[in-house]
């Protein structure tokens, strides 16, 4: 059975988490179909066949344009019913943490949510969450289909296997849902995305005051 890897995106350009989702979708074995919302073409969406996707699959409505949660999770909901997939991955990022219990309801299914680990085991899947702040690790197995799962960002590292990438394009007609994003600010220019860092540096009271911190803000550079 497949896996349906949810992609992300922004202002049209594929985010590089993306890979890493469809990296961990290839764990659970089978093919693995990937799918994003969006106005129109993703750039970079392509990439996700050379980490796994056998289809890459772009949802398009006009309501994409800018985040719209409701009509995301409806179209979501849709595909994997359509589908008959064995599981929906997402990155447990802000965008996945809210979309992934949204699809999870209109499919009657919980979320494992937070994932660091996850691998199949039978029938169902065994997937692991750090619990208690870190300090362990709980293993749950999934038995209902589909599992919704969403992933620890900077955990799963992309991993190339080449796929096919069969493209393509499906205008979903769904209702733009009651939930409107009214703004969206950008971080300065230069400023990465500290769910996509490799290291994270931080700074306390040594510092003494604010200034001192663009000390670190080089470094980080």
């Amino acid at each position: 059975m497949t896996t349906l890897a949810v992609l992300e995106q922004r202002d049209g350009v594929l985010r590089k988490i993306s890979h890493e989702v469809v990296t961990a979708a290839q764990r659970l074995g089978g093919g693995v179909e990937a799918v994003v919302c969006a106005a129109g073409v993703v750039q970079g969406a392509d990439q996700a066949a050379k980490f796994g996707a056998d289809k890459i699959v772009t949802l398009t409505n006009p309501a994409f344009a800018t985040y719209a949660p409701e009509a995301c999770a409806q179209a979501l909901a849709e595909r994997a019913k359509q589908g008959g997939h064995r599981s929906i991955v997402f990155a447990a990022s802000a965008t996945g943490k809210d979309l992934a219990p949204r699809v999870a309801a209109k499919l009657g299914v919980s979320v494992a949510g937070d994932l660091t680990d996850l691998a199949t085991d039978g029938a169902g899947l065994v997937v692991t969450r750090p619990v208690y702040a870190g300090k362990a690790l709980l293993k749950v197995k999934v038995m209902a289909q589909p599992a919704v799962l969403s992933l620890r960002p900077n955990v799963f590292t992309p991993v190339e296997r080449p796929k096919a990438g069969a493209a393509e394009t499906v205008a979903v007609n769904v209702p733009a849902g009651r939930v409107s994003v009214r703004e969206i600010k950008a971080a300065p220019a230069g400023t990465l995305d500290v769910a996509e860092a490799q290291v994270i540096i931080s700074g306390g009271r040594g510092l003494k005051e604010p200034a001192n911190f663009k000390v670190l803000e080089e470094l980080a550079r």
